[in-house]
């Protein structure tokens, strides 16, 4: 619960951290992100007069047929007749045009939020029409190609799900109702701060064909077929045997390493002879030999801080010595990266990930595709992540619900007291968070968070479960950014590797079950009405940069 931005997704709730959580495999598109900067160009109206020089007989007919082409274009415009035309549809579920339109908007916000920092080298224009680009993930399609086959995918896996819960028995409860009712208030609530009507709201987030109706029906699909998959993936048991076997069967996926890294560039244009060339790269190896020079961290660290200091020095006389010590510490901390995944496509991964590695080498990498020298530091060879991750229940409160904090800790208490006046155990905290809770990742299962990893939540909320006095049982009050959290320690989860493996082998398993789902239950598409899918362009926001300096 505790992720960084608020976006809530149809399926994953709040992504409130940074940290790893188990890989749901129909992660789907956010449906509402609470500080949105909405767009402020609005569609001006045109008025053109058109002057027709027609006989009696032809201008009757013209009429007629003008009329009756603006009636059907504001039909069209609102998502009438698009709602009535299935995208894709089971035996007894459909997702009309409108829907769609949603689900594939939708799908864009979400890449864009997760690939924000890289758009620009993918080349994806979110301000541009999406049919022009061509995508990067396949240079064959264009983006709007790219997403929409994503989102077909995506549609037929909800309703493969919504067919399976249904032959379950499964129906939307009281608790499943009030989180769509919750989400959609969340909504006109954004709409309301920004001064406009819903429609207006959604129409610069989705497209005029969409309208809260739509959202209601796509979120009343992806509920219910969200209870199959928590049913499915939760159901799914591994003895400690298949755990270690799958590690052992697919060792790299779960290795990880810790280093100290920094990269000097030769500072080459392309225009330089050999022998310019030759200096550059001379001069960029010997400063990376100077910085990894080292016998242990330590050092390391050191003589990286007195090359960021050299360097901020020589390019800003102006900066105050507190205030080149500031960025330099900050620059170093930028260097250290942990618990990093195994890859050994790079120059870089290959020399942290080889077999021979220990604990305090050093080295100086030559990277000639990207013009320099890394000097790194291996702090941690690799080897299973031997963390220790936390369990543990919360219900949140929703500022965005209250007057202001204090109104929403009070809120907070009085629940804390009803779980204490009551039984007392876990079970009756998880059934105070699927009545209370504002967290649509966690209210379905009583609030659980299993397996959490140091770092994962923010601060407040992570500092409170991985405090050494912390206890199972324990509870207590925790305000984050999102509001307040009536928190419920739960105990202990998984050693890291193992529980990366068991998400692993449920993510396997659960791909193998949406074949078979997919196989029972064919979905027919509409390819003609799914391509009535549009794309809405987002506002190209302004340059605002100030002028600063920062270690190259």
């Amino acid at each position: 619960m505790v992720y960084n931005s608020k976006k809530v997704h149809l399926f994953g709730g709040i992504l409130m951290g940074k940290g790893k959580r188990t890989k749901v495999a129909y992660e789907q598109a956010k449906i509402i992100e609470q500080e949105k900067k909405l767009l402020e160009k609005k569609k001006k109206r045109k008025n053109n007069l058109i002057t027709l020089i027609v006989v009696a007989s032809l201008a009757v007919f013209s009429a007629v047929a003008i009329g009756g082409t603006l009636w059907y274009n504001a039909r069209t415009a609102d998502g009438t007749f698009l709602r009535k035309k299935a995208a894709i549809k089971t035996d007894n579920f459909s997702i009309n045009v409108c829907m769609a339109q949603y689900f594939f908007n939708s799908a864009v916000q979400n890449y864009v939020s997760q690939n924000s920092d890289y758009l620009e080298d993918m080349g994806l224009d979110t301000s541009a029409d999406l049919k022009t680009q061509p995508s990067y993930e396949d240079e064959e399609k264009s983006w709007y190609d790219y997403f929409l086959e994503n989102t077909e995918a995506q549609m037929y896996e909800v309703l493969s799900l919504c067919e399976a819960a249904k032959e379950k028995g499964y129906e939307l409860d009281e608790n499943d109702k009030k989180t769509i009712e919750d989400t959609l208030d969340a909504l006109e609530d954004n709409a309301d701060s920004a001064n406009q009507t819903v429609d207006e709201y959604i129409a610069e987030l989705y497209g005029s064909t969409v309208k809260l109706e739509d959202i209601e029906d796509s979120l009343e699909l992806t509920t219910l077929a969200g209870k199959y998959y928590s049913e499915y993936v939760e159901g799914l048991e591994f003895t400690d045997e298949e755990i270690e076997e799958h590690f052992n069967s697919n060792k790299e996926s779960f290795l990880t390493a810790d280093y100290i890294a920094y990269f000097i560039s030769n500072e080459a244009t392309g225009e330089e002879t050999d022998s310019q060339l030759k200096i550059l790269n001379d001069k960029a190896k010997k400063q990376a030999k100077e910085i990894a020079d080292a016998k242990n961290r330590s050092e390391f660290e050191d003589n990286l801080t007195d090359y960021f200091e050299d360097y901020l020095k020589s390019n800003n006389s102006e900066l105050s010595d507190d205030d080149i010590k500031s960025q330099a510490e900050t620059a170093l901390s930028s260097c250290s990266v942990t618990d990093e995944a195994y890859n050994t496509d790079t120059v870089l991964g290959e020399w942290v990930f080889s077999e021979k590695r220990k604990s305090g080498d050093t080295a100086v990498i030559e990277d000639s595709e990207q013009g320099g020298y890394y000097a790194v530091y291996l702090v941690t060879p690799a080897t299973k992540n031997t963390s220790e991750t936390k369990n543990v229940r919360h219900i949140l409160l929703g500022l965005e619900n209250y007057d202001d904090s204090e109104a929403c800790e009070k809120a907070a208490d009085k629940i804390l007291k009803e779980w204490r006046n009551g039984e007392k155990t876990e079970e009756s905290f998880g059934e105070l968070a699927k009545k209370y809770s504002t967290d649509p990742g966690s209210v379905s299962v009583g609030g659980l968070y299993e397996n959490v990893t140091e770092g994962a939540m923010v601060a407040e909320f992570n500092d409170w479960i991985f405090s050494s006095k912390r206890k199972a049982g324990d509870t207590d009050l925790v305000e984050t950014d999102y509001g307040w959290h009536i928190m419920y320690f739960v105990g202990d989860g998984l050693t890291a590797w193992k529980s990366d493996v068991v998400t692993s082998l449920k993510n396997e398993s659960y791909t193998e079950k949406l074949d078979e789902l997919k196989k029972q239950y064919e979905a027919t598409t509409k390819d003609k009405n799914l391509q009535l899918v549009e794309y809405i362009p987002e506002e190209a926001e302004e340059s605002d940069e100030e002028d600063s300096y920062t270690v190259e």
